[in-house]
């Protein structure tokens, strides 16, 4: 990892073009051996310039990438060129018109202030994106450009066939309710073909029947990634209304590390998937579905999969406080994976598989309402078709016996990490191959791990016992102990460099940079549960949510049991 690390070293400064543009990755080099976390900065030359999440800069040669790595590399370097010469649009121009008319590999880039959309013809959308490509749409940011959709459009961004290589990013897009139709903040016709590489990121969504929904009867609609999205308050409950991200019949999906809240209908509903492509649903955050009760259909999950055919890996989310189903999977699902995903508060079914089939489930916690809606469907797992009266030979099972009801699970660079009666052991997801730590534990109360530790540019795992607390390299498993009473220790989280420890009712966070130890004056004594979720800690006292701030410990009540 040192030879990795500073291979040319050189402290820069570089302003990164498109705002909110880059993302953590994990980079590694041609022999795979090693690997940094760092965001992609520029090409310069031969050099590829990262920057880890301390701030600091460092220089690779392209070459000794891996070639995934090089080839991201390349393309992120094209892209940013075209930044430099984005065309600027203002409110005050047809914004409609600019982008109908705009030649392949455009950037326009939306000034801050409001853009009202009307509907145009053919489709009653407010923009129509068909026969591009390499166009990107972007904004000054989600808080300062906003489209507004008025009551009539269907859609607001609509995506028509013959597309390719297109972004939309960085843009607060608004309905206008009452809506007369059921609006959507980006949509693509019915009919479309001939679509692919279309990224949706950093967008805010709200008050529209439907947040993103790419659907297709034709096709081929192929690579789609939906990610870092904010979509909230969806409208309706009927069928085409309530949804906050909504695919059918597209291959190679990835819906990853958004944020839905109350939604109505389903807040993911991902169908039909092709044979032979992948369709990935991981690390979203899913509050309040339909706290209010306004669907009469409970089973309506906020994660509704039906009838898909692909490679189905679910993964990672977090479900919390639904008043429905939190994960239904439902007609057939020939290969899917259900894997540490957290279902917390839930009313009714945690996670319900009606396909008749076998599907692998590894590490999912569900912990029931304590007064649910309807009690008499409030269960963890439930293989019954409630809708239709009947038993199905639906089951789960483990890809490993060993793993079955694990103590502790988190993950770290792709990898999980299982401690189950004093073993740990590091998992290759995607063949289940594992290494197991060579020392057992005793008296486990807890396991997290940090990405980055201190800058350094490596994960740590962080393990509690009775007696100590515990840093370990996973890489090598050495370990480093700091000796201590932590046997009242009830749930640990980790956000970025701290790792939060709820001790007793009292919550504590440590500082792994400063080793300083800070702790909340609130009285936690009725937490059933603590999590960590894009640098917030989230606690359920089995009644309401809290999200709290890993730096002040101060908390924000975000959800109550519906009335």
């Amino acid at each position: 990892m040192r030879h990795f690390l500073t291979l040319l070293l050189l402290l820069i400064s570089f302003p990164v073009f498109g705002q909110n543009a880059e993302s953590i990755r994990t980079w590694k080099d041609t022999t795979g051996n090693f690997s940094i976390q760092a965001t992609f900065v520029k090409m310069s030359g031969d050099l590829v310039v990262l920057q880890r999440s301390d701030q600091q800069q460092l220089s690779i040669p392209l070459v000794k990438l891996s070639a995934n790595d090089q080839q991201y590399a390349r393309k992120r370097h094209a892209e940013i060129q075209r930044y430099m010469s984005a065309r600027i649009v203002t409110p005050q121009q047809n914004l409609a018109s600019i982008i109908a008319n705009a030649p392949n590999n455009t950037v326009i880039k939306l000034t801050a202030g409001i853009f009202h959309l009307q509907p145009q013809q053919p489709h009653q959308q407010g923009v129509l994106i068909q026969n591009k490509r390499g166009l990107i749409i972007t904004g000054s940011g989600r808080d300062q450009t906003t489209v507004k959709l008025a009551t009539h459009v269907d859609v607001g961004f609509l995506i028509g066939s013959k597309v390719e290589d297109l972004k939309i990013e960085n843009l607060h897009i608004q309905g206008t309710p009452p809506l007369k139709i059921n609006t959507a903040g980006i949509g693509s016709t019915s009919i479309c073909s001939e679509v692919r590489n279309v990224t949706l990121t950093n967008l805010r969504i709200n008050q529209v029947a439907v947040g993103i929904f790419m659907a297709t009867n034709k096709g081929p609609v192929r690579n789609v990634q939906i990610t870092n999205n904010i979509v909230t308050n969806t409208i309706g409950t009927e069928a085409g209304w309530g949804y906050g991200i909504h695919t059918r019949n597209i291959g190679n999906v990835e819906i990853a590390h958004n944020y839905i809240e109350h939604a109505t209908r389903h807040s993911i509903y991902v169908r039909e998937s092709p044979k032979h492509f992948k369709l990935i649903v991981q690390d979203n955050f899913i509050l309040n579905h339909d706290l209010k009760g306004k669907n009469p259909r409970w089973y309506c999950a906020a994660l509704n999969c039906p009838d898909n055919q692909g490679i189905t890996r679910i993964s990672d989310n977090y479900f919390i406080n639904s008043n429905a189903v939190g994960i239904a999977v439902m007609l057939s699902a020939n290969d899917l994976e259900l894997v540490n995903n957290q279902i917390i508060g839930e009313h009714y079914i945690g996670i319900w598989p009606v396909t008749g089939e076998i599907h692998k489930a590894l590490g999912n916690s569900i912990l029931l309402h304590s007064n649910p809606v309807h009690p008499k469907w409030c269960h963890k797992i439930s293989f019954f078709d409630w809708p239709n009266g009947k038993e199905t030979t639906s089951r789960l099972e483990s890809p490993n016996v060993r793993w079955e009801q694990p103590d502790f699970i988190c993950k770290l660079a792709g990898d999980l990490y299982i401690m189950k009666d004093g073993r740990l052991d590091k998992i290759t997801r995607t063949t289940w191959a594992f290494q197991s730590a060579p020392n057992n534990w005793s008296n486990v109360k807890g396991m997290c791990a940090v990405e980055n530790v201190r800058g350094s540019g490596l994960g740590k795992l962080y393990i509690i016992t009775e007696t100590g607390f515990f840093e370990v390299n996973p890489e090598t498993w050495e370990i480093a102990e700091q000796a201590g009473d932590w046997s009242e220790t009830r749930f640990m989280a980790a956000t970025n460099n701290h790792i939060h420890v709820l001790k007793g009712s009292t919550l504590q966070s440590i500082n792994l940079m400063s080793q300083e130890m800070a702790s909340s004056s609130h009285d936690w004594t009725s937490v059933q549960w603590m999590c960590a979720w894009d640098n917030q800690l989230y606690l359920y006292d089995g009644q309401a949510h809290y999200r709290v701030n890993p730096n002040t410990l101060e908390q924000t009540l975000i959800s109550q049991p519906p009335k």
